[in-house]
């Protein structure tokens, strides 16, 4: 609900972990990158997750600063 209630001009991503194989913490992926899908596809996109494996929630902060390149200055938000 918080994806599809944000202001329209937001632009989201979609990082996952833990999403696909089990007791893997390297396991990090960026599902859809700044801007590329709209809330209402984020949304779907999310309710397909299913949480299978570890929390890598430091591996996700550090690969989370290549979504943002080349949109540094602006007002990202993790």
């Amino acid at each position: 609900k918080l994806v599809t209630d944000l202001p329209a001009d937001t632009k989201l991503a979609l990082m996952a972990y833990g999403h696909t194989k089990e007791k893997d913490c390297g396991e990090v992926e960026l599902l859809s990158a700044v801007g590329k899908d709209t809330p209402d596809m984020l949304s779907k996109l999310i309710a397909t997750l299913t949480p299978t494996g570890k929390t890598p929630i430091a591996g996700a902060l550090e690969k989370s600063k290549e979504a943002f390149k080349g949109l540094e200055g602006q007002n990202n938000n993790i």
